[in-house]
């Protein structure tokens, strides 16, 4: 019995230097972009990439096609099974399998089927199956030699812990991928037990990010992950006059007093870019059953569009900020900010009205330019004489020789910062060019503060142009 148990011992240190070495991955890119595989690729382009894989056939009306290719192939530093999905031509879906490494182990001495951790076959059954002996044949046994039955009990346990922790260890190799595809994401992730009604999985795990949507399940002898691009409930669409092309490029949840909100940014992707989106939309659905739509500038063609929650006054209810830039040429940015108190998503900052459409800004005698915002908010910035913009409009005196209007250029950037307030404000900058000879006066810096519900200007500066 010393070797058995020397054996076991050496069984489990090489199954947890194994487990070791697979959690130290962490963070490993993906072969290939998912997205650029579900946006770009087809058949072709697939058996360019990796070769003529095996066909998955599947049948239709009693007919079969060819519905997919399978692959052996590395991801996140692991061997796995990957089948890739056509619809047409395209690539629709595709499906990365990790198989256990304890398998074998595991349903080793006929002891198949086993879902639960703790193997709960009494010893008298396992002594019957590995040694066909019959339930009277062992009670004679064990009276011809009672200190069998301690033998047996301690063999018994020992395989019992054992076959744990080759289930532990799957567990943590579970967890090993739901890390590794977190810190690809760049994203938390919804996860935990499958519901009881979905007894073959026992765990999941579900991203929605960058277009990308990503579905994690834990079947004990295998892990499948699943890629796809999802796309806006048909319903839905339908009912709040949306694109029913819209992809949902990312989806969160917002926890609300009593409510959780799930926040899906939408938005039609462009074929060429795929970094390009049109007609964005917010979709807000409360666990009550309400859902709201509120549309992002719609008929704006919007790159790297982004949505974040952000608690500015520090409330305990966040706000939702959407981002993006319409001209990737000059860095035009674009933002607006929802709050969801009443869980109905409400504008409460447009960037394009704040430092756009609602800015109002003008020379005035003495080297200086008067500026109005948004909110009604005025004041005077100096200029400075040998400023190369203002050439011409000015006598030596400081005469305004012509009026001049003034234009607001696109807005650089709009970022958050700490107050003294444990609270945040928003600081924004945009240049100034003259109307005429479009020649860039300066650049305004804004500082505004969320006040009972609304942006106010608390600060600004200007950045001559010599």
């Amino acid at each position: 019995m010393s070797i058995f148990f020397k054996s076991i011992k050496i069984a489990c240190l090489s199954l947890l230097i194994l487990l070791a070495n697979s959690m130290s991955v962490v963070g490993q890119e993906f072969p290939n972009d998912p997205k650029t595989i579900l946006k770009q690729w087809d058949y072709y382009k697939l058996a360019e990439k990796l070769g003529e894989g095996s066909q998955i056939i599947d049948t239709f009306q009693n007919q079969a096609y060819i519905a997919g290719m399978a692959y052996k192939e590395i991801w996140l530093s692991r061997p796995a099974d990957v089948s890739y999905y056509f619809k047409d031509i395209d690539i629709a879906s595709f499906q990365i399998k990790f198989f256990s490494p304890y398998l074998d182990e595991r349903i080793g001495d006929k002891l198949t089927n086993v879902t639960d951790p703790v193997i709960r076959d009494s010893l008298l059954r396992v002594f019957q199956t590995q040694d066909s002996l019959r339930s009277d044949s062992v009670s004679r046994l064990l009276r011809f030699d009672p200190s069998l039955i301690e033998e047996l009990n301690a063999d018994a346990l020992i395989k019992t812990s054992l076959k744990k922790d080759l289930y532990n260890l799957d567990s943590l190799r579970c967890d090993s991928l739901i890390e590794d595809i977190t810190a690809i994401i760049g994203l938390p992730l919804r996860k935990g037990l499958t519901l009881h009604t979905e007894r073959s999985a026992r765990y999941f795990a579900v991203w929605v990010n960058k277009g990308i949507a990503i579905s994690l399940r834990d079947f004990t002898d295998y892990t499948t992950i699943d890629f796809s691009i999802p796309f806006v409930n048909s319903l839905t669409a339908s009912g709040f006059e949306i694109d029913p092309e819209s992809e949902v490029l990312r989806k969160m949840h917002l926890s609300k007093k009593r409510d959780t909100l799930a926040i899906s940014l939408l938005a039609v992707a462009q074929k060429k870019d795929l970094n390009m989106f049109r007609k964005a939309s917010i979709l807000v659905e409360s666990q009550t059953g309400a859902k709201y739509v509120e549309k992002f500038h719609y008929n704006l063609s919007v790159k790297n569009l982004a949505v974040e929650a952000f608690d500015f006054n520090n409330d305990g209810v966040q706000e939702i900020w959407i981002h993006g830039i319409t001209d990737s040429t000059t860095h035009c940015e674009v933002h607006q900010i929802y709050t969801v108190t009443n869980t109905e998503p409400i504008v409460i900052f447009d960037s394009k009205i704040e430092t756009d459409e609602g800015l109002s800004l003008r020379l005035l005698h003495g080297f200086q330019a008067e500026v109005t915002l948004a909110d009604g908010t005025s004041f005077m910035i100096p200029l400075k004489k040998t400023n190369n913009a203002i050439q011409g409009y000015y006598n030596s005196n400081g005469v305004l020789l012509a009026n001049e209007i003034l234009i607001p250029g696109g807005l650089q950037y709009l970022k958050s910062k700490s107050s003294d307030k444990d609270s945040y404000s928003l600081e924004g900058r945009l240049s100034i060019f003259t109307q005429s000879k479009t020649k860039h006066v300066c650049d305004l810096v804004i500082t505004w503060d969320l006040v009972r519900g609304i942006w106010e200007v608390v600060d600004y500066m200007t950045i001559d142009q010599e």
